[in-house]
């Protein structure tokens, strides 16, 4: 993506993201708004993982997907980040209280 520097949205539905993938998305600099539904082959893992190296993130959606208590917690660190659209994920009331 560094080839589109002014790229702000992202939606990616029912590809099969492997963990590079989705690191490089969640690094992206220009990067505010991104939209991952229908991917069950990513782990709570995975996303977590990519959390931990978003810049910009300001909207996340991540509906149905394994997203799960472990990416609330990186989620929770995101300072920019004003929207969090979780239909359908796997988030448990103690992933939840993460993200108080």
């Amino acid at each position: 993506l560094g080839s589109c520097p002014r790229l702000g949205m992202v939606r990616v539905s029912g590809e099969r993201l492997t963990h590079g993938a989705l690191n490089g998305l969640f690094a992206s600099l220009s990067l505010t708004n991104l939209a991952i539904t229908s991917t069950p082959q990513l782990t709570d893992e995975m996303f977590s993982d990519a959390l931990r190296r978003s810049r910009k993130a300001r909207r996340i959606t991540a509906n149905s997907t394994p997203f799960a208590d472990l990416a609330a917690g990186a989620a929770a660190t995101l300072t920019n980040l004003l929207e969090l659209d979780l239909k359908g994920s796997q988030l448990t009331d103690a992933g939840l209280a993460k993200l108080h």
